[in-house]
């Protein structure tokens, strides 16, 4: 008899399966094992998330202010002669949150244009007369269903490892008191890279701790970084991976001289960039600078 462990091991190198029955076969497995933690994730990406809640770091995405061009009838980035507003509009769109269900994301990608978020905000209409909206890649979302997938499958093989396999859509006892007894292995955390945003779980080390910000010495050497960077940019010959690269150091400027910067989401943007230099052979940030971040990778 077949193993829904296995099957679902199967299906996530499958990539005509959907994510989100990937997740709805991983409920049942997270559920008849008692894996809480891991079964409030699942639930999470099915139904969406709380807006205050724990998120993990693949969900905030990079994006950009677009208006509605009336005669070109198309979205098109917004322009702003005033600093003030430009320095909003950034703030604004650098980076966001997606709360949204796995399914929205999926159907987004079958839809035309990019995922719009709508926007309402007096300091950026008032002189532009028309619909603004903040609108997020679909590469990015593309990027965001192979993390969810990649995350089953490490999950499935960890399953696997410890025996926990089950047959048909059954759990003999002792692969449920296995499961239990090693629940620590199974937190999702353990399977998420990069971990959650804005979490106090801690993956169950010896004298962990959280580091939420970086010293003085570690933005001041970012700050130094960034017009190198700028530069490496203007270099980069793909348009899809500019941009990206583009709004992702204008998070991190933006991000590096706020009054209490987001160690997560300058985090995100630092592995992103690394990322695209690996895709186009530029060096977008100095091997020094990633070896004084502690937990960036």
């Amino acid at each position: 008899m077949s193993s829904l462990v296995l099957e679902l091991q199967k299906d996530c190198i499958n990539s005509n399966i959907l994510v989100s029955d990937l997740l709805r076969k991983a409920l049942i497995i997270a559920t008849k094992l008692k894996l809480n933690e891991f079964e409030n994730w699942i639930n999470n990406e099915l139904n969406g998330y709380p807006i205050h809640g724990e998120l993990p770091r693949y969900r905030i995405l990079g994006s950009s202010l677009r208006a509605w061009n009336i005669v070109q009838q198309r979205w098109l980035p917004l322009r702003f002669t005033n600093p003030e507003e430009e320095e909003l509009a950034t703030k604004l769109s650098s980076s966001k949150e997606l709360l949204d269900p796995i399914s929205s994301i999926e159907h987004c990608l079958e839809s035309n244009g990019d995922y719009p978020i709508c926007l309402s905000h007096d300091a950026l209409t008032k002189n532009i007369g028309s619909e603004v909206t903040i609108q997020i890649s679909k590469s990015q979302f593309r990027q965001l269903l192979e993390g969810v997938r990649n995350t089953l499958l490490r999950w499935t093989l960890k399953l696997e490892e410890e025996g926990i396999i089950g047959t048909g859509m059954s759990f003999s006892q002792q692969e449920s008191v296995k499961a239990e007894n090693n629940s620590q292995i199974f937190h999702i955390q353990n399977y998420i890279v990069g971990g959650m945003h804005n979490s106090p779980i801690q993956q169950d080390t010896v004298n962990s701790t959280q580091i939420s910000s970086y010293t003085s010495d570690e933005l001041e050497l970012l700050k130094q970084e960034i017009p190198s960077i700028k530069e490496k940019i203007n270099d980069i010959k793909d348009e899809s991976l500019k941009k990206q690269a583009g709004s992702d150091l204008a998070t991190i400027e933006v991000q590096v001289n706020a009054p209490n910067p987001t160690k997560s989401i300058i985090n995100t943007c630092i592995k992103s960039l690394w990322s695209i230099s690996e895709k186009v052979g530029v060096s977008l940030i100095a091997n020094e600078f990633i070896k004084l971040i502690p937990h960036v990778f």
